[in-house]
């Protein structure tokens, strides 16, 4: 025992230390520029279909953000609907482009699994010439989407 008591104190005598001892941190001169941060990035908000989700989806000039909106949520990027028609468990609202040059039709229905509420799961735009395909589709939704819900 005391041989180790012996070699612990001539470890700890060790040589000096040569350098000078450095200013404490409150000397020293303050840093001029403040440290760079990013700032956090809310996550981008959805529409609600379910409980606990958000209500106001985010801006998209894809109409597939459509897919699994509640009526309310559709109605908040598209407005107030032409014509909402209902058959069985369907509802299908009609939105027409401020130039008729194109309607655009959201298919929604109940789904019984997730409650009473009902949510969209098909659209389709038209024209005078009847189903408009490819991207002609998109032209049409974003005619229609409501100014302030895409700032």
């Amino acid at each position: 025992m005391a041989v180790c008591a012996a070699l612990f104190l001539a470890a700890c005598a060790g040589t000096p230390n040569p350098a000078p001892p450095t200013e404490p941190a409150a000397a020293r001169a303050p840093d001029t520029a403040p440290p760079q941060t990013e700032r956090p990035q809310p996550p981008p908000a959805r529409a609600a279909v379910r409980e606990g989700v958000p209500v106001v989806p985010a801006p998209d000039p894809n109409p597939e953000i459509l897919i699994g909106l509640a009526p309310d949520a559709v109605d908040n990027l598209l407005g107030v609907p032409d014509l909402v028609r209902r058959d069985g468990p369907a509802e299908v609202r009609i939105y027409r482009e401020p130039q008729n040059r194109c309607t655009f039709h959201v298919f929604l229905y109940v789904n019984a699994a997730a409650g009473p509420s009902s949510a969209v799961e098909y659209y389709e735009a038209r024209d005078k010439d009847g189903r408009i395909e490819g991207a002609d589709i998109k032209e049409c939704y974003r005619a229609l989407v409501k100014p302030a819900s895409t700032t």
